[in-house]
């Protein structure tokens, strides 16, 4: 192999491998609060939907102080980036309950304990009944028109201050 193609072949390869390096990126940590109306809200979905479109959304529960946390297909955190956010809360009893931690969604199992939740939320949404209630208003959880926004990384917890008089 001459000079030129040696070169040649070395300014592709380190391309690639700088092309293959630039896609994989890093989980930040990215942990917050949802308060409505001052208080915190229990049992809300909040999704990270990234505003490129080679992103990775991230999702996280709220438990009954309204602290979230979020995970993605990695494990726990999110991708550095710009994003919309939506947060989803209604009295559809399958959508409350227990999740596992971004911990356990790191782990072994993490990728099951994914798969089955995404499961039970379609299940739940799809049983959902007109006559169930949304505990917030939609403006909240529809990618059109949430006034939402965040970028990652983030230097501390996030607060997310939603209002129920808001349309």
């Amino acid at each position: 192999m001459n000079l030129h193609n040696r070169t040649g072949f070395s300014l592709v390869a380190t391309l690639l491998l700088l092309g293959t390096l630039g896609c994989g990126g890093k989980n930040h940590k990215v942990e917050g609060i949802v308060t409505l109306d001052g208080k915190p809200l229990a049992s809300a979905t909040v999704t990270f939907l990234p505003e490129d479109e080679d992103g990775i959304p991230a999702t996280g529960h709220t438990g009954e102080d309204g602290k979230f946390r979020l995970v993605n297909q990695f494990g726990a955190g999110c991708r550095a980036g710009e994003y919309k956010l939506l947060v989803t809360a209604s009295t559809t009893p399958q959508l409350a309950g227990e999740y596992p931690t971004g911990e356990q969604l790191a782990g072994a199992d993490g990728q099951k304990m994914l798969i089955d939740m995404q499961k039970m939320v379609r299940k739940a949404m799809e049983a959902q009944k007109p006559k169930d209630k949304n505990l917030i208003p939609r403006l909240y959880s529809n990618v059109k028109t949430t006034p939402l926004r965040c970028k990652v990384p983030l230097e501390q917890p996030l607060q997310i201050d939603l209002t129920s008089k808001s349309k």
